[in-house]
């Protein structure tokens, strides 16, 4: 006589149980904003850029706000890759319980691109994170 280990036992269980629940398996992949020509923002050379060079070689920031001193501007370019994996199951135990799982494994790579600007809108930094 084969006595079942607890895995295979346990693995046969999980089977059945899937099969009388509802299940799925999803992948995704986001791309949020638009990504600059990075390339591009690293000729710019600090000290020397105008606002309008700048604009012109990268298109519209998503946002401009006044450095810490007030003295100057940041333009701020944003955008983010989002991709991952998620599993999904939930059994019902009775006509109004039931039980669910659900996981997710997804990361987010968020990158940004800040030019910082003088008073007169001559580029003094580049900054990429």
């Amino acid at each position: 006589m084969i006595v079942p280990t607890r895995f295979a036992a346990g693995a046969c269980a999980l089977a059945l149980a899937t099969l009388a629940s509802c299940s799925g398996l999803r992948f995704q992949h986001i791309r949020i904003g638009v990504e600059p020509d990075l390339r591009a923002a690293r000729g710019l050379e600090p000290g020397s850029a105008t606002l309008e060079e700048c604009l012109a070689t990268l298109g519209a920031p998503l946002d401009v706000e006044e450095d810490e001193n007030g003295a100057g501007h940041v333009l701020l370019w944003q955008w983010e890759h989002v991709h991952g994996w998620g599993l999904f199951v939930s059994l019902p135990l009775s006509e109004w319980i039931s039980a669910s799982l659900n996981y997710d494994k997804i990361a987010r790579d968020p990158d940004r691109l800040r030019l910082v600007f003088d008073g007169d809108w001559i580029l003094r930094e580049r900054v990429e994170d």
